[in-house]
């Protein structure tokens, strides 16, 4: 029976197969207690040699079996293990960057939309674009950003009724769109990865647009949408 507590594992550590000492820190790490305090508390090894272990239990059966045959060392199979654990922790990571980045481009689409229907010329949406994305990176540097007070699952149409400010006590106009822009997107946008993302990717299509109406001061949610099919 594979040992479940520090000193069950000391007491019969000489007696114990490599794996089987693996597998038991593994439990015991899942009870609660660090692998430090395992080596402390054992004291009959180094820190580093149940960290292989640790890592060991996490290896593959396939490659755990090679170790009883004694074909391959405990250290190999520690190493494998390592590198299965950081290409899986990679493979997961690039498929939540590619889930944040579809998620950034669909409210990008909402930004644009949203600086459209307020009838702004395309230097002001930039400006307002830019401003509040300085605004929110200083508050994040400051630990500042706001819980938002919207409950969440609203309509985003609600939402940005909800967040709207007064248009009286700016010292200048733009500054309310700034701090409208920054709190319906911080509402509706929980993740702020994602909230600076879309911002960015707005920002990109306004410069788009820019340079494809120059003139226009306004622009309908089809021509943001088709800004991010040319900018692809």
């Amino acid at each position: 029976m594979i040992p479940t507590t520090v000193e069950d594992l000391k007491a019969r550590w000489t007696s114990l197969h490599e794996l089987d000492r693996a597998e038991s820190i593994r439990l015991i790490h899942e009870n609660g207690h660090s692998l430090r305090s395992i080596a402390r508390d054992v004291g009959c090894c180094a820190e580093t040699t149940i960290r292989n272990l640790f890592y060991a239990s996490k290896a593959p059966l396939s490659d755990r079996r090679l170790v009883r045959r004694g074909e391959i060392s405990l250290r190999e199979l520690a190493r494998r293990s390592k590198i299965a654990s950081q290409a899986k922790a990679e493979k997961i990571k690039a498929s939540e960057e590619k889930l944040r980045a579809k998620e950034a481009s669909l409210w990008s689409t909402e930004v644009c939309r949203w600086l459209q229907e307020q009838n702004l010329a395309w230097a002001h949406q930039e400006q307002i674009i830019e401003e509040t994305r300085r605004e929110m990176f200083e508050a994040d540097l400051a630990r500042t950003v706001p819980n938002s007070e919207v409950p969440r699952g609203m309509a985003l149409n609600v939402i940005i009724e909800l967040t709207r400010p007064s248009e009286t006590g700016w010292s200048f106009w733009i500054y309310m769109y700034i701090s409208w822009l920054a709190h319906w997107t911080l509402a509706a946008i929980p993740d702020r990865i994602v909230q600076d993302a879309a911002l960015a990717d707005a920002l990109k299509r306004t410069r788009q647009q820019e340079v494809v109406h120059p003139r226009k001061t306004r622009a309908g949610g089809n021509d943001c949408a088709a800004s991010s099919a040319s900018g692809q």
